[in-house]
């Protein structure tokens, strides 16, 4: 890039001379951005069932030949990237001394699978990599990160059953059965709390807020002793109950049957 400054004459004389040009060279090569690379909203994030998200590219000074960005998905199995043809792992764009500064557009499609995220989402480096006989662009490259957003922790259902739900209160430790309809690729924890009406903590019964494992590749059935019935030595109580219930979290949805309430028959 050159910058031209003429000189004229002072004071509105005659200049007894030839304009003096000051050239001065600005060295592109110290450039540190060389493309410029900006977010429809932000930030770049797709849906993994089939979402798009678009950004722009442009040169941040005029080449002085073509420029060829080749754009490139690291994980096309996530993310595949499109220009005018049609989408895949790479997209070519191509820049010219007269349309360095037009911004063009990338699209971003999120690619589809059955795995189950744990943090709920998984992420493709997507680079973009210069080449022209302009040595200023030679090489030049930038990178983003696209967010896919997982849809499979909804097809994943936690449901709970007893084998009795009316009991004596000198039945003892009650085994709860916690069923998953589908194996998560990583393990996952599963909350659930314990709650009463009028069946008391430590005097009618015990059991206390947890979580329940289910490990990655496995969808075996856990049973599980969540809730001691105790045996009190009160007068007739009347029936009393306890529900164990399932808290929502990350890797899985909640099932039909969220929650199991077991009464507590007097024996006095």
């Amino acid at each position: 890039m050159r910058v031209k400054i003429t000189s004229v004459s002072a004071g509105g004389r005659k200049a007894d001379k030839p304009p003096v040009v000051f050239t001065k060279v600005v060295d592109r090569s110290l450039w540190t951005d060389k493309l410029d690379i900006v977010h429809t909203s932000g930030s770049t994030s797709v849906a993994e069932n089939g979402g798009t998200d678009t950004y722009s590219v442009a040169l941040t000074g005029r080449p002085s030949s073509n420029v060829t960005v080749t754009v490139r998905s690291h994980k096309p199995e996530a993310a595949t990237v499109q220009t005018t043809g049609a989408a895949g792992t790479t997209a070519t764009l191509v820049f010219t001394p007269t349309d360095w500064n037009t911004p063009q557009t990338v699209t971003v499609t999120g690619v589809d699978d059955s795995v189950v995220n744990s943090n709920g989402s998984r992420n493709s480096v997507i680079s973009h990599t210069a080449s022209s006989s302009d040595a200023n662009y030679q090489g030049a490259s930038e990178r983003l990160t696209a967010k896919v957003t997982d849809d499979d922790a909804a097809n994943v259902a936690i449901d709970l059953s007893t084998d009795l739900t009316s009991i004596s209160e000198d039945a003892g430790a009650q085994t709860v059965t916690v069923s998953i309809n589908k194996a998560p690729a990583q393990d996952i924890q599963i909350g659930y709390t314990v709650s009463s009406n009028s069946a008391v903590q430590d005097v009618d019964f015990v059991g206390l807020d947890g979580d329940i494992k289910f490990d990655g590749g496995t969808s075996t059935l856990t049973r599980r002793q969540l809730v001691t019935v105790l045996n009190d030595t009160l007068p007739s109580e009347g029936p009393e109950t306890v529900t164990i219930t399932l808290t929502d979290g990350a890797g899985y949805r909640l099932g039909a049957q969220a929650s199991v309430t077991i009464t507590i028959d007097d024996n006095t």
